[in-house]
This record gives C-alpha cells, sequence and structure tokens, in this order.
C-alpha cells in the first residue's frame, strides 16, 4: 500500500509536516547510512514472539521507530488485537532508533516506502503491507471508525497529525537535539532495540543523525517554538470542546480519542508509559513546565484519562499497567560474542565517522 509523502524542507518561522521525505533504497547503500547498516546486518537479526495463546494463530509484525508517537497510535491499536482472547491477532514489535528502521521498512515495502509505523501481515509469500497511523488504526480496528461518525473521525485525525503529531514531534526534538541531551534521547529512543543499533545510534547522534534528524523532519528554533504555540492553541481548542462532551467525536471512544492521547503521550507522560520515558531529571526544565501546563488542562486530562480507562483490555481503571514493547530476539549472536561485536562496531564506527567528517 504506498502513500504520498511530503518532504518537511521547512523554512524558518514555517510549521513542520506531518510526512517526510521517503528512504530509498539507493539511500542505504551509501555515506554514514550505509556505513551503519554494514554493522545492523551483522549482528542484528529479526524474530517473530511465539502467540501469547493457542488461538492467535495470524501474525502482525509491526516496525517502529521506539520513540516515535505515530508508532504509539499504531501499538495502541494492535495491543487491542493482542490483548484480546477473541482476536486472532498477535504481533511482534521490530523497533528502531530513529534513521534505523529504514533498514527493515525500505526492504519491507520493496522499496515503496520507509515511514514508520509499517505493519506487515500475511505469509511470506503473499505479505500486505500497510503504514501510516492512520490506515493502520483504520485497519486493525474498524470498530473504533463508527459509520455514522467516521468521516468526521478521520478529519480529526488528519487535522491531528499535522496540528498535533508534527509539532510534538518537533518541539521534542528540538528540546533534546542538544549536547546535553543527547543521553536523554538515547535513553527513550534505542532500549529493545539490538544492541549494535544502540551503540551505532550514540555514537552517530552527535556525529550527523543530529544534522539529519533536523533538516529532515524541519526542526529548528523558530519551528519549534511556532510547533508548541499551535499546540498550547489546539489544547485550549479541545479543552473547550470537552466543557461539553466526554469524548472528542460522538459520545464514545473512538480512533480520534486514540489518536489525541497516543500523539499527546510524549508531553503528556502517562504513567502507563512510563517504559518508554526517562527519569524528570533528564529532561530539561523549560519541557517539564510544558508538561505541567498541559497537563492542566481539560484536554490534557482527558489524554491521562484515555490512557487510564483505555489503553488495556479489560478493567476500566489499570493503574499498574504499563505499555510494554512486544519483541523477540533482536541480537544475532549471544551475549559473550556480543560484547565483543560491540566494542568491534564502537572501534569502527569511531574510525568510520572520521572519514565521513572530514
Amino acid at each position: 500500500m504506498s502513500t504520498t509523502t511530503t518532504t518537511s524542507k521547512n523554512s524558518p518561522g514555517e510549521l513542520p509536516v506531518q510526512d517526510t521525505r521517503p528512504v530509498k533504497c539507493r539511500n542505504l547503500k551509501q555515506g554514514p547510512l550505509g556505513f551503519a547498516k554494514v554493522f545492523y546486518d551483522l549482528f542484528s537479526t529479526v524474530e517473530q514472539r511465539e502467540p501469547p495463546s493457542k488461538n492467535k494463530t495470524k501474525h502482525i509484525r509491526l516496525i517502529t521507530i521506539r520513540v516515535s508517537h505515530f508508532c504509539e497510535k499504531a501499538r495502541w491499536a494492535l495491543d487491542l488485537l493482542d490483548d484480546n482472547d477473541d482476536s486472532p491477532y498477535y504481533y511482534t514489535e521490530d523497533c528502531h532508533p530513529p534513521g534505523f528502521h529504514s533498514f527493515e521498512s525500505v526492504a519491507a515495502s520493496n522499496d515503496n516506502g520507509s515511514a514508520t509505523p509499517m505493519i506487515v501481515c500475511g505469509d511470506d509469500d503473499d505479505d500486505e503491507v500497510v503504514y501510516k497511523s492512520d490506515c493502520i488504526a483504520e485497519k486493525l480496528c474498524p470498530e473504533l471508525y463508527p459509520a455514522d461518525l467516521a468521516e468526521e473521525i478521520k478529519a480529526v485525525e488528519k487535522d491531528l497529525g499535522n496540528r498535533l503529531g508534527a509539532t510534538v514531534r518537533c518541539y521534542a526534538y528540538h528540546s533534546l537535539l542538544q549536547d546535553e541531551h543527547y543521553g536523554t534521547l538515547a535513553c527513550i529512543a534505542t532500549p529493545d532495540c539490538s544492541k549494535v543499533e544502540q551503540w551505532l545510534f550514540e555514537k552517530m547522534l552527535p556525529n550527523g543523525i543530529n544534522k539529519k534528524i533536523r533538516k529532515l523532519m524541519g526542526v529548528n528554533a523558530e519551528s519549534a517554538a511556532l510547533s508548541q504555540q499551535t499546540i498550547i492553541e489546539l489544547f485550549a481548542e479541545i479543552s473547550a470542546k470537552l466543557e461539553k462532551q466526554d469524548y472528542l467525536v460522538g459520545n464514545q471512544f473512538t480512533a480520534a480519542d486514540l489518536t489525541f492521547a497516543a500523539l499527546s503521550n510524549p508531553l503528556l507522560r502517562p504513567p502507563e508509559m512510563s517504559n518508554f520515558q526517562c527519569s524528570d531529571e533528564a529532561f530539561p526544565e523549560e519541557v517539564l513546565r510544558f508538561t505541567k501546563q498541559l497537563q492542566d488542562t481539560k484536554a490534557g486530562q482527558h489524554v491521562l484519562r484515555m490512557y487510564a480507562q483505555h489503553r488495556f483490555i479489560g478493567s476500566p481503571d489499570n493503574k499498574n499497567k504499563k505499555v510494554i514493547v512486544k519483541t523477540a530476539k533482536r541480537d544475532r549472536f549471544p551475549l559473550e560474542l556480543g560484547v565483543l561485536a560491540v566494542g568491534f562496531v564502537a572501534v569502527s564506527v569511531g574510525v568510520g565517522m572520521q572519514l565521513f567528517t572530514r
């Protein structure tokens, strides 16, 4: 399934857009990305989870950027299926740091796309590939799109993708793509990924990845400030709507609420997402102040309520449940060999980055 993408080449003072320029197969054979892929192919693997129960007979592979809030939207939809005993579907998440996802998504889509989230359904000989979080959610959870509300829900999704998804991403990356906060970004971006990806990302982040992310996603001081103001205005708008109703569209939980909650989660920091967060001390103080400002709004409280009441199947109040990455083996070699491999990669990356930055 193909999608139309727009290259995010923002000039200072412009809002970022949701879709970014796709990575093509040829891009994975050159420069630092091609250099990293050699080591990724040598030391990483992608395996499938064991079915959680006997009636789970249909597997879905979810390719993600671990830290992405768009990927959390797809993860939420898949969890609703995976945790439902009456559903035959279960999934394995194949998560990556930013940029490294293309090593798998380009191949899975047969060079037709690189964006995540991306799901691969079906048998090896007849795979169906779907990407973009809106398309994935609608395919997996049509019940979240009641027929009489579907068009309104999709309009809200599209609007939130740009006014919230792209702006939260821009503001968050600008805040963390600073020398003193590279460790925080690595902390939330690399767990559950292969060891070689963890090392490559940490080594390459200050040596090129930072600039690539800023360029690709239109991240700069002006766009981040405009993004923050747009988020404030959107939360005010949604807070006013929620003074009159309990949900964004209609009188029930729909994909509109799921979208708003998932795309807000990096800033709202719901406790259910603690496995995707670092301690408060690791974040810039201005980000924590902005989080508190948003949490205190009617819209912010709605996000926290959606996570508490609708993120998991079962009890309407899941205070002790946490979202996890449902993954499988990611390292090609056992721990002992992995330690030697990581050392070799670290030295090679250091040499390689010197060559690429001369």
